[in-house]
């Protein structure tokens, strides 16, 4: 029995959030409402996050590790903006929440990458 890739799957997550992103934004087109755009660049970084994954072969490693773990860190908070917007009307985006999706993302390249640890 072989087991399939999960390289296989990226490419579709990569679409499905992208076209995710696009539907929202055509449902909410011309309404102010900021939870449904929170919620649509969150798909869109999710995308983003999926595609720097599937093509990390390309990338030089410490641009893959940053950028596809900041990108999909970063898609909780944005999602988390969105339901804050959602339920009470207004957010405050924080820098240290960007700051912590930068952390995680070097601690990713500077522990798990292997060309680093040699």
């Amino acid at each position: 029995m072989q087991m399939f890739s999960v390289t296989a799957q990226y490419p579709i997550l990569v679409v499905m959030n992208a076209l995710f992103g696009i539907l929202i934004l055509i449902i909410y087109k011309g309404k102010s409402d900021r939870s449904a755009k929170f919620w649509a660049w969150g798909s869109f970084c999710y995308a983003l996050g999926f595609f720097v994954i599937a093509i990390r072969e390309n990338l030089p490693a410490s641009v893959s590790f940053i950028l596809g773990n900041f990108f999909t860190m970063y898609v909780l908070f944005l999602h988390k903006y969105s339901i804050e917007y959602l339920a009470y009307g207004k957010t405050k985006q924080k820098i240290w929440e960007e700051l912590f999706c930068v952390c995680y993302a070097l601690l990713f390249l500077f522990f798990l990458n292997p060309e680093l640890n040699n």
